[in-house]
């Protein structure tokens, strides 16, 4: 997916809002706008995604994590004992499971 040319790259501009600017660091906010089909539509917020302002509900973090540990060419399972690993630190505090699981994953360079 990610390895074929990126034509819509050339087509995107990215420019700072003194809006969002002003706001930050207590806010990292952004606007998107987009041209489909004759239509601009368009869509702001004030908080990502994410930050703890507007946070992901647990599911998503995992989608999310599994998402990304896929395309990195983690294995699923692997992926899903990182996670538990990783998420199990805010109450043992101990990482040496998640050490050990992540130098057992697979590199992949870049595309």
């Amino acid at each position: 997916m990610l390895d074929a040319p990126f034509p819509l790259r050339e087509r995107v501009s990215l420019a700072a809002d003194d809006r969002f600017t002003a706001a930050y660091p207590a806010h990292f906010g952004a606007t998107v706008t987009a041209r489909i089909g004759g239509e601009v539509v368009s869509a702001t917020v004030a908080d990502a995604w994410g930050d703890s302002e507007n946070p992901m509900a647990p599911a998503a973090i995992r989608a999310k994590f599994a998402a990304l540990a896929d395309h990195a060419g983690v294995p699923p399972a692997t992926a899903e004992a990182l996670a538990d690993a990783a998420l199990a630190l805010a109450g043992t505090g101990q990482v040496s499971s998640l050490l050990a699981l992540l130098r057992s994953c697979p590199l992949k360079g870049p595309a």
